[in-house]
C-alpha cells in the first residue's frame, strides 16, 4: 500500500436546513439528526369575552408570549400541546383560554389568557377603581392638611 507524506484530508463540512415546524394542535416535535438546539415561540391560547344577550362585556385576554432558544438532542421527540382558546359564551363572564407547553428537557409553558367580564361585572370593577382612587385622594387630602 502506498503511503502518502504530507497529505492532509479535509473534514467533511455537512450542512442541515433550517426546519420551521408550526403547530396548530397538540402533537409531538422531532428534531432533526444534527439539532443541539432551537428557538422557539409558544403562545398561550386566548381567552374568549364576556357578554350578555343584552349588554356588552369585555374582551378575552390574550394568550402568553414566551420565545427564545433552548437546548434539544439530536432526533428526539418532544411533546407539544397547543392551548385551546376560550369557549365564546353568549351569557355572562367569558372562558380562560389554556396553556401551551413545549416538552423540552426544561418545559416551556406559556399561559391562556384571562376570560372577559360581562356588563355588571365590568361596572362593579369601575366602580371598585373609582373607590379607591376617591379614598386615596381623602387620604392624601389629611395629609396634606394635617402638617398646616
Amino acid at each position: 500500500m502506498p503511503r502518502l507524506i504530507g497529505a492532509v484530508q479535509a473534514p467533511v463540512q455537512e450542512t442541515q436546513a433550517e426546519q420551521i415546524t408550526i403547530f396548530n394542535s397538540t402533537g409531538t416535535l422531532t428534531t432533526q439528526p444534527r439539532t443541539t438546539s432551537l428557538t422557539y415561540l409558544v403562545i398561550g391560547g386566548g381567552a374568549s369575552g364576556g357578554g350578555h344577550a343584552q349588554y356588552s362585556g369585555g374582551g378575552g385576554g390574550a394568550g402568553g408570549y414566551r420565545t427564545g432558544p433552548t437546548p434539544v438532542s439530536s432526533a428526539s421527540p418532544y411533546p407539544v400541546i397547543v392551548g385551546g382558546g376560550g369557549a365564546g359564551t353568549a351569557t355572562f363572564d367569558g372562558n380562560n383560554g389554556s396553556s401551551s407547553t413545549l416538552g423540552t428537557p426544561t418545559p416551556i409553558t406559556s399561559a391562556g389568557g384571562g376570560a372577559g367580564a360581562y356588563y355588571e361585572m365590568v361596572l362593579l370593577a369601575v366602580q371598585a377603581v373609582v373607590e379607591a382612587v376617591d379614598l386615596l385622594v381623602d387620604t392624601l387630602v389629611v395629609l396634606v392638611i394635617l402638617p398646616q
